[in-house]
């Protein structure tokens, strides 16, 4: 019967769209309702409530599709609308919010040499280039003029937009241009009715903001630190390097990346880091120092180290004898231990996120997928980085310390032989591959009985028989100056 009554209703939308085109192409229509579609209530009335938010979308890719194929290009609206078609950055918009933002957008010109947009002063809108080419002017890392080259279909002004501060950066066309322009009210205006427009170009800022050593952040003061350079970014976070005004430190700041800004589940996840990492205060551990939102999004200060982190180091200056091996896993068992002595997993362990200082101390980063004892089985999803996960975690199953051990044991493991004990990131082969590794004197590492136990106790698939004697493991503890010499 529900089906029954689903076919119904969409052979009822299929019909009244037929008559939606055929009206359109009499010229009985006009143009939509400036007030937001407003135009279409007459049709969709002939709709049940509940069905008029599917017949709304698919007048609205009607209107469209009929819009674009007409021969005279001289419509405002319809120049708009290829333009949005043709613009990656608006893949994801929905027909409806297509349509807004053609109806709010307007045609302008710029001659060649002219500034489109001009770096300090406040925000005049986004921009669509439709033809010509424009150059957007920025400072390169050391100092020098950094030039972007632009042509039709890029989108400029959507970071002052997104961030609600001055533009960062000069626009000037290079040739005569055509601009579709978005003043910030008719953006406030769209935006209000349809947020998915903030969202794509929030993706937008996301992609730009950290793609060069300096970006659009670098050079501004937020919360008393001055943002340096771009040290790097991941799936979820920017990471610059800043200098504190307080005391002229220099530190981490960790920046949400924007495409994020509207996910609960990452944005709480992302603040859940900080919490844990209040939490700790340890030599082998990063230091928070500050935890902040600004420009719409969220920070995290953390201590800077002054080196690289260990999977930079080990691409070029590994395998390592069994001595340096035992000082460096020492290091990282003392952070774990007072990490799960403060009821934190950090569930993501791997070279990239251990750090090394000029001093040779080794130090964990990047807790963002760090979970609380006792509460480590409330999120059930699949995150972190296979090659390093145990069992237990790949399967989704309950995790504990243990856990954090065995992607101790693969970085040992990967210290003394200079590769992954396992590669790939295809769950179901890794799987295999990590239960059958109870086989006995297995893996086969170049080291002592005594190192060698431990690597294969600590694998072991069932997390009930990973036995060892933890504060012997600690003990081996030391800096590691010698790789002062090699690190960059």
């Amino acid at each position: 019967m529900e089906l029954n009554s689903r076919a119904k209703a969409l052979a009822e939308i299929d019909e009244i769209c037929d008559q939606y085109e055929q009206a359109y192409r009499r010229g009985e229509l006009g143009e939509p309702d400036d007030e937001f579609h407003g135009g279409l209530n007459i049709w969709l009335e002939k709709v049940p409530a509940s069905s008029r938010h599917v017949l709304y979308e698919e007048l609205c890719s009607l209107w469209i599709e009929l819009e674009t194929e007409q021969a005279n290009p001289q419509s405002t609206r319809r120049t708009a609308l290829v333009a949005i078609i043709e613009c990656p950055t608006f893949d994801a918009l929905s027909s409806a919010a297509k349509l807004t933002l053609a109806a709010r957008l307007t045609l302008s010109t710029a001659a060649a040499g002219s500034v489109i947009i001009r770096g300090g002063e406040p925000s005049t809108g986004l921009f669509l280039m439709t033809s010509g080419k424009a150059n957007v002017m920025s400072v390169d890392v050391d100092g020098g003029p950094h030039i972007d080259h632009s042509e039709a279909g890029s989108v400029f002004g959507e970071i002052s937009m997104i961030m609600g501060r001055a533009a960062s950066t000069d626009v000037i066309a290079e040739t005569d241009v055509e601009l579709l322009h978005l003043s910030p009210p008719a953006f406030e205006e769209v935006r209000r009715h349809h947020p998915e427009v903030e969202v794509c170009l929030s993706q937008l800022t996301s992609d730009r903001l950290g793609s060069r050593s300096i970006d659009a952040l670098c050079g501004k003061t937020l919360r008393g630190y001055r943002f340096l350079r771009c040290l790097g970014r991941g799936a979820m976070g920017v990471v610059y390097e800043a200098q504190s005004e307080a005391d002229d430190a220099k530190c981490a700041v960790k920046m949400l990346r924007y495409r994020f800004i509207y996910d609960p589940e990452t944005v709480t996840r992302f603040d859940r880091e900080a919490e844990l990492m209040r939490r700790l205060d340890h030599p082998n551990i990063i230091s928070i120092r500050d935890h902040f939102v600004e420009y719409r999004t969220r920070f995290i200060v953390m201590d800077l180290c002054d080196r690289s982190d260990l999977r930079q180091w080990m691409q070029h200056h590994s395998p390592l004898d069994e001595a340096t091996t035992r000082a460096i896993v020492g290091q990282v068992a003392v952070g774990l231990s007072h990490a799960h002595q403060h009821g934190v997993l950090h569930m993501d362990l791997k070279p990239a996120n251990l750090l090394i200082d000029s001093a040779g101390v080794v130090r964990i980063t990047d807790f963002g997928l760090s979970r609380l004892l006792g509460l480590e089985d409330a999120e059930k999803i699949f995150a972190g980085t296979p090659p390093y996960m145990s069992p237990e975690q790949l399967t989704m199953s309950k995790v504990g310390p243990s856990s954090d051990w065995y992607a101790l044991a693969c970085i040992a493991y990967e210290l003394l032989v200079g590769r992954r004990l396992f590669s790939g990131d295809d769950r179901s082969v890794l799987q295999e591959e990590k239960l059958r590794a109870a086989a006995a004197n297995w893996p086969n590492v170049p080291a002592s009985d005594e190192f060698q136990r431990l690597v294969q106790n600590l694998l072991h698939p069932d997390p009930d028989r990973r036995v060892f004697n933890s504060h012997e493991v600690v003990s081996w503890a030391r800096p590691v100056p010698e790789l002062n010499s090699t690190c960059n």
